[in-house]
């Protein structure tokens, strides 16, 4: 039995857990030039993959850029985060602000 048989590869164990407790998949790949090769792949958010990897929302080893699919919600988390950071000094820096200014003696 050939270490890349298909049979091989479904029973390799999963090298980990991506980010939404799902065990990594291992996939048998075969490159443009024909040559087998192993691959390795996140279900994603959804826990699912239709076709071994290539999903939009799944992450893997053999794209170019295999997290396009989560860029537009990481920039709205980012987006979120720095508004949640600017609460607290439009509750307390700028009234502490206005109210020191306010009191502030002016001389004459």
């Amino acid at each position: 039995m050939s270490p890349l048989d298909p049979s091989v590869v479904a029973k390799t164990p999963a090298p980990g857990v991506d980010p939404w407790g799902n065990e990594f998949q291992v996939a048998l790949r075969q490159d443009a030039d024909g040559n087998r090769t192993y691959g390795v792949y996140s279900l994603g958010r959804d826990g699912e993959s239709a076709s071994g990897g290539n999903d939009p929302d799944d992450i893997n080893s053999w794209s170019l850029d295999p997290v396009a699919f989560y860029i537009p919600e990481l920039v709205q988390e980012l987006k979120l985060s720095r508004a949640l950071w600017a609460i607290p000094w439009l509750l307390i820096v700028y009234p502490l602000m206005f109210i020191l200014l306010r009191t502030r003696k002016v001389p004459g």
